[in-house]
C-alpha cells in the first residue's frame, strides 16, 4: 500500500525539524548488522508516534531499510491520523493487526511495536503494550522463522525526569511517559540534543533457547517485554542519570532510611547526646555537604565554557576505546571515577566529556575551598558536593558523608573523586589519599548486586593555567587562595593558549570482584588495619592505571629533552631530533602518544608538534628563541628550568625504570647486586614515583636493562660484569633523575647540622636556602632540585629509612644514634658520588 501525498509531507517536515541531526556511524553499523541476522522488529520504549517518526526518518537517511507496519497506532487517539500514514498503521481490511503482523515478519519486512503508554491522567502505573505483538514473535520464532529485536532508545533532549511530577506532568504525561502533545513539544525543543542508542538486540531464537521449551508463549512474551524494558530503562538511565530530586526530598529519603537512623542512634550513644540533636546536627552537615543538580547548570556551563574551551584549547583528545569501556560499564550499573588532577579545570573535564558522549554527568567531590560565591552555587547545582579537608576524628560527618555516597550510588548516580587530595604542583601523579575513597567502597560494597566499577582517569595537559601559581608554591612560597580571579585567571588566561587536553580512561575496576579477591566485605570496616591496607590497594592500582595511560605529549617532551641538555640553548633542528628520540623511547616503554606525535619510529622528527610546544613555553618567557632557519635557537634560563620540570615530571614516570637502572650501573657494573642498588634507589624516592600496582613493589630491573640493551648503552649477556658499551647513553638517561639526586643531596646535608626538634616547615625552609646557596656557588647541578614538595618527600624518605623521627606531625627531629654514627654523611655522600658520575 502506498503512502498518501500528506504522509509523504510530514516525513518531508520531519526530515527538516532533523537535518542537523548527526546519524552515529556505529549506531548504523550495530542496526546493521542486526537487521543481518533476521528480520528486524524495532522496539520501542512507550507509545510515541513522534519517535516513531524519528526513527523512520533515521533509517531511510542511513539508507536501511524503511519500517513497513507499527503495531500499536491505531488506538482511538491516532485514528484520525490513520488515512494520513496509511501504509504504516491500518492493516488491510478484515486482517487483524496481529494477523498483518506475522504476515510482514514472515516475509522479512521490518515493523516497530511499543512496549508501553503513558499512566492515565492523575495515575502513575504504565499500561503494558508489549506482550501481544511479542507473543506474535515468540510463536513465529518457535516456527524457524528468523526474528531479532532491535531496541531502540530515543531521547529528546537532555534534561532528565523529576521525581516530584507537577500538574503539567499529570495532564501531558511526564517527561519519560509523555503524551502526544508534549512529545511534539519535546521534539521541538530537544531536536538538537537528539539522542539515539541501541539496546542489546536479542536473536528470539537464541533467546527462546536458553528458556524452557513447554512454557506458554504468552508467559515467554511478558518475560521478554520485562527483559526488553529493562534493556532501555539502563540505556536511558545511562544517557539521563537518574531521577532528580530536591534537596528536601533527599533528605526526607536519607533521614526515613532505617539503616542511617541505627547509624545516627549509634553515634547518639556513644556520644551520649539525644537523637534529636544528633539528628538536627546531621541535617546541618547534609546541607553543608549535599549537591543540588540542575541541569540547567550544566547546560549554561556547556554554553560558557565552550567559548573559553575554543579560545584557550586547541581542543580535547579523548581515548574512543576506553571511553567506549566506560560507556559499557555505565550501562550496567555507576562509576566511581578517579581522575588525576592538575588543574581546577579538571572538575568539568570530565563532565564535558560525558556531556559530549550523551552519558549522565558525574556528581564530584570538591573541597569546601570552592564553594565561594559565585561559583559555589552554580558548582553545587553542577553536581558537586563539598567536602571538609579533613575530617577524621568527626564520627557524625563521616556517618552522613557514607550514607550521602550510599545514597548516590543506590540512585545509579556516577561520583568523581580526585583521589590526589589536591592538584599536583610537581606535574608528578601524588600518592593517593584513601579518606574518602575509603568510604566510597564501604557505601558500594553494601549495595550488594549492584554492578559499581571504578575507572582510573588520567587527565594531562600540554599547559596548565595554574603553572605558575604551582612553580612559586614549589619555590617556597604560600599557597594562594581560591577566589573568582585566582580559578579563572581574568583576562591573563582568556588571552593564553594553553594547547591540548588529552582524557584516557583505565580498565574499569570492577568493585565487588575486587572485594571477593580480597575477601572484603563492608563488615570488616571496623577493623580499620584490615580495611586501609585494602583500599589502599585499590588506590594504587588506579594510580598506576592512571599512569600507564598518561600519554607523553610535545610539552612534556620538549621540556624533557631542553632539561636534558648540559648547555642552555640548543638549534631548533637538534631539538626537533632529541624529542624524536625521547618519543621512539616512550613507545618502546609502553606510553601512549599524543595524536600529533604518532606515530613512533616515524622518519622524520614531529616538526610542527615541536613547534607548537616551543610556541607555548615561549609565550610566557619560559624559553627564548632567536635566529631563523639553521640557526634558530632555543634557550632556558636557569630560573625558569622548574617551569620545564614541571611538564617532564608528567612523562618521567615512563623512564624511570631504565633511569634507575643507569644509575646503579654508573655505581658499579656488578650484575648480581644490581637488583640491590636499584632497589636501595627505589626505596630512597618511593614517595616521588608510584613504580606498580602495589604500593611496595619495586621497578623492574629486568624491563630497565633490556630497554637499556635495545638503546645499545649495555651489551647483552650473562656474566657476572655488564659490559657497558656507551657510557654516555647511561648518562644520558641516569640525568633524568638528576634533580632528585641534587635535592636529596641538599636536604641530608641539612639534616646533618639539624639537633633537637624542628618545625617540619623550617627545616624545608632551610633546604630552599641551602638550595639558592649551593646555586650561587656553582655546586647545585640543577636549579629545577630546589623544589619545596622534593624536600618534604626527602624528610619522608629519611624517616623511612630510620635517620629522622618526626615527634608530632608538624615536628622532625634528627636521633642522636644516628648523628653519632655518620649515616647521614654516608647517604649524602652517596649521592654526590652519584651527580659527579652523572656530569
Amino acid at each position: 500500500m502506498r503512502e498518501t501525498w500528506l504522509a509523504r509531507l510530514i516525513a518531508w517536515f520531519v526530515g527538516l525539524l532533523l537535518r542537523r541531526v548527526r546519524i552515529d556511524p556505529a549506531w548504523i553499523a550495530e542496526v546493521r548488522a542486526a537487521a543481518a541476522r533476521g528480520t528486524p522488529v524495532y522496539v520501542l520504549r512507550h507509545l510515541s508516534l513522534v519517535d516513531f517518526l524519528a526513527l523512520d526518518h533515521l533509517l531511510r537517511r542511513a539508507g536501511l531499510p524503511p519500517i513497513g507496519f507499527v503495531y500499536g497506532l491505531e488506538k482511538w487517539f491516532y485514528r484520525p491520523f490513520r488515512w494520513i500514514f496509511r501504509a504504516w498503521m491500518r492493516p488491510p481490511d478484515g486482517v487483524s493487526a496481529e494477523r498483518h503482523l506475522a504476515r510482514l515478519l514472515r516475509r522479512g519486512v521490518p515493523v516497530c511495536i511499543y512496549l508501553r503508554r503513558r499512566p492515565r491522567t492523575f495515575r502513575r502505573r504504565t499500561l503494558r503494550l508489549g506482550p501481544r505483538p511479542l507473543s506474535v514473535c515468540v510463536r513465529l520464532a518457535r516456527r524457524g522463522v528468523a526474528v531479532t529485536m532491535v531496541p531502540q532508545l530515543i531521547v529528546w533532549g537532555r534534561r532528565p525526569s523529576t521525581a516530584e511530577p507537577g500538574m503539567m506532568s499529570q495532564v501531558l504525561g511526564p517527561r519519560e511517559w509523555p503524551g502526544l502533545v508534549r512529545s511534539v513539544l519535546q521534539a521541538i525543543k530537544g531536536r538538537r540534543a537528539l539522542v539515539v542508542r541501541q539496546g542489546g538486540p536479542c536473536e528470539l531464537g537464541a533467546w527462546l533457547a536458553a528458556r524452557r521449551a513447554d512454557r506458554p508463549a504468552s508467559r515467554l512474551a511478558r518475560a521478554l517485554d520485562t527483559a526488553l524494558l529493562r534493556g532501555l530503562e539502563r540505556e536511558r538511565r545511562a544517557v539521563l542519570g537518574p531521577h532528580v530530586r530536591s534537596h528536601a526530598r533527599q533528605a526526607t529519603e536519607l533521614f526515613s532510611s532505617a539503616r542511617f537512623q541505627r547509624e545516627l542512634a549509634a553515634v547518639a550513644h556513644r556520644r551520649r547526646m539525644p537523637r534529636e540533636q544528633v539528628r538536627l546536627q546531621a541535617a546541618q552537615h547534609l546541607r553543608e555537604i549535599a549537591a543540588r543538580f540542575r541541569v540547567e547548570a550544566i547546560e549554561f556551563l556547556a554554553i560558557v565554557f565552550a567559548r573559553v574551551w575554543n579560545r584557550i584549547y586547541d581542543g580535547i583528545e579523548v581515548d574512543p576505546a576506553g571511553l567506549e569501556r566506560v560507556v559499557a560499564a555505565a550501562r550496567r550499573g555507576p562509576v566511581i571515577l578517579l581522575p588525576s588532577h592538575k588543574s581546577h579545570i579538571d572538575y568539568i573535564v570530565l563532565s564535558q566529556v560525558f556531556w559530549d558522549a550523551h552519558l549522565a554527568v558525574p556528581y564530584i567531590a570538591a573541597g569546601r575551598n570552592l564553594s565561594f560565591w559565585p561559583l559555589g552555587p552554580l558548582f553545587r547545582h553542577a553536581g558537586a558536593f563539598f567536602m571538609r579537608r579533613r575530617f577524621e576524628g568527626d564520627e557524625l560527618y563521616v556517618t552522613v558523608m557514607r550514607a550521602y555516597l550510599r545514597r548516590l550510588l543506590l540512585d545509579g548516580c556516577h561520583v568523581e573523586l580526585f583521589m590526589e587530595g589536591t592538584r599536583s604542583r610537581t606535574g608528578k601523579l601524588l600518592p593517593p589519599r584513601i579518606g574518602l575513597l575509603g568510604l566510597l567502597v564501604e557505601a558500594g560494597l553494601g549495595l550488594r548486586g549492584r554492578p559499581i566499577h571504578v575507572v582510573p582517569v588520567a587527565i594531562t595537559h600540554e599547559r596548565v593555567i595554574e603553572e605558575g601559581a604551582h612553580v612559586r608554591e614549589t619555590a617556597g612560597a604560600e599557597k594562594e587562595a581560591e577566589d573568582l580571579q585566582g580559578l579563572l585567571g581574568a583576562r591573563r588566561v582568556l588571552n593564553s593558549r594553553y594547547g591540548r587536553l588529552h582524557v584516557r580512561f583505565g580498565d574499569p575496576i570492577d568493585l565487588h570482584a575486587f572485594a571477593a579477591a580480597q575477601a572484603l566485605r563492608p563488615e570488616h570496616a571496623a577493623d580499620r588495619l584490615r580495611w586501609r591496607a585494602a583500599v589502599r590497594r585499590l588506590a594504587f592500582r588506579a594510580a598506576f592505571a592512571i599512569n600507564r595511560q598518561t600519554p607523553a605529549t610535545p610539552t612534556s617532551l620538549v621540556a624533557t629533552a631542553l632539561l636534558a641538555r648540559e648547555n642552555r640553548s640548543v638549534r631548533f633542528v637538534e631539538l626537533a631530533d632529541d624529542v624524536a628520540r625521547l618519543r621512539d623511547a616512550a613507545a618502546d616503554l609502553g606510553a601512549p602518544l599524543a595524536d600529533t606525535l604518532a606515530p613512533a619510529d616515524a622518519p622524520h622528527p614531529p616538526w610542527e608538534a615541536v613547534r607548537r610546544a616551543v610556541e607555548l613555553f615561549a609565550a610566557d618567557g619560559t624559553v627564548a628563541v632567536s635566529g631563523s632557519g639553521e640557526r634558530e635557537l632555543v634557550a632556558v634560563d636557569d630560573v625558569h628550568r622548574p617551569r620545564l620540570d614541571y611538564y617532564r615530571n608528567g612523562v618521567l614516570h615512563w623512564f624511570v625504570e631504565p633511569a634507575l637502572v643507569s644509575l646503579a650501573l654508573l655505581e658499579d657494573d656488578d650484575r648480581a647486586s644490581l637488583a640491590d642498588r636499584v632497589g636501595r634507589l627505589a626505596r630512597l624516592w618511593k614517595h616521588e614515583f608510584i613504580y606498580a600496582a602495589d604500593e611496595d613493589a619495586l621497578p623492574g630491573v629486568a624491563r630497565g636493562l633490556e630497554f637499556l640493551e635495545r638503546h645499545g648503552a649495555v651489551a647483552a649477556g650473562s656474566g657476572p660484569r655488564i659490559e657497558i658499551t656507551f657510557r654516555s647513553v647511561l648518562r644520558r638517561v641516569g640525568r633524568l633523575l638528576l634533580a632528585f639526586v641534587e635535592a636529596y643531596r641538599i636536604a641530608f646535608g641539612v639534616l646533618e647540622r639539624t639537633t633537637g626538634r624542628r618545625r617540619n616547615a623550617e627545616v624545608v625552609s632551610r633546604c630552599l636556602a641551602e638550595a639558592e646557596r649551593s646555586y650561587l656557588r656553582g655546586e647545585l647541578r640543577v636549579y629545577e632540585a630546589r623544589n619545596k614538595v622534593t624536600f618534604a618527600n626527602a624528610l619522608v624518605a629519611a624517616r623511612d629509612a630510620g635517620l629522622l623521627e618526626f615527634p608530632s606531625p608538624d615536628e622532625v627531629q634528627v636521633p642522636p644514634t644516628v648523628h653519632g654514627s655518620e649515616r647521614l654523611l654516608e647517604e649524602r655522600r652517596r649521592l654526590e658520588r652519584l651527580s659527579r658520575a652523572l656530569a
